[in-house]
């Protein structure tokens, strides 16, 4: 079972999940996410 790890700085804050070192969220300090959604419609890969 995957577990997710949170890293941050005052500039970016990352979620990266144990299986396979996969960066699963990258945000902001405003908040804002920099990472694409991972829409199904195109990307199953996740």
């Amino acid at each position: 079972m995957a577990s997710i790890v949170s890293i941050a700085s005052p500039f970016l804050s990352a979620e990266i999940s144990s299986t396979g070192a996969e960066l699963v969220r990258l945000r902001d300090s405003t908040g804002a996410d920099l990472l694409w959604d991972g829409n199904p419609a195109f990307w199953t890969g996740r």
